[in-house]
């Protein structure tokens, strides 16, 4: 197997763990909506790269927090940029300042914080309202990118979700969905061909899952297909 292959299969490893915790995304999503309903906001610590512009559209609903390893100068980014109890942090962990990160989410949880917490091949350094371990697997030829490319995703798929829950608008471009959609699509799209792009972006945000998505066009076909024999 040559290097793109590996890249390839390594891809489809990180997609098939995705669905694996497609409902812990679904639930924190569903917690985190509840929490913005009551006027938080959604803090993320660790991400690989600052939200978004996408996800920025309304301002001041999601905010980057710079990872370090000191837990009072964490707590004051969270301060400066007004943390109430209503809010939520969602932390990617990945072995980066452990104490830090861990010291932060307990005072977090002590102001009454929702915490979110994902990570992939990394202990977890607190407790968490909702915990997201997506895991590559062992057959990753690349698994320290996989894992960290996991995490990315995860927390990509998650902030959409909670976009599209809270009324975010509806023209999203598809370079604008999330990595999780598009590559589940794409996965859709070479099991049933058939599919144009923007039905099977449509299935997969319908079923959370290439599986669940197949299965449900594959019903969907058959029992077309009945009623015109019937005809």
């Amino acid at each position: 197997m040559d290097f793109l292959a590996n890249i390839i299969a390594d891809n489809k490893l990180v997609v098939e763990a995705l669905e694996k915790v497609s409902a812990a995304i679904r639930r924190a999503a569903d917690k985190i909506c509840e929490r913005i309903g009551r006027g938080g906001k959604v803090f993320t610590v660790n991400a690989a790269s600052p939200v978004p512009e996408a996800y920025s559209a309304r301002e001041g609903l999601f905010t980057n927090i710079d990872l370090q390893d000191d837990s009072d100068a964490l707590w004051g980014q969270l301060e400066a940029a007004g943390a109430k109890g209503a809010d939520v942090v969602v932390a990617v962990e990945n072995g980066k300042c452990p104490a830090a990160l861990s010291q932060l989410l307990r005072s977090c949880r002590r102001k009454g914080m929702l915490i979110v917490c994902i990570n992939s091949n990394a202990p977890q350094t607190a407790p968490a309202d909702v915990s997201i371990a997506v895991e590559p697997g062992p057959l990753a030829q690349n698994r320290r990118i996989m894992c960290d490319r996991a995490c990315r995703m995860a927390l990509d798929s998650l902030l959409t979700l909670v976009l599209h829950d809270t009324g975010y608008p509806g023209s999203v471009k598809a370079s604008e969905v999330s990595d999780f959609l598009t590559r589940a699509a794409e996965a859709l799209q070479a099991e049933i061909p058939a599919l144009g792009n923007l039905e099977a972006l449509a299935l997969i945000s319908k079923y959370g899952s290439v599986r669940r998505a197949a299965n449900a066009y594959q019903k969907q076909m058959k029992s077309s297909q009945d009623v015109q024999a019937e005809l």
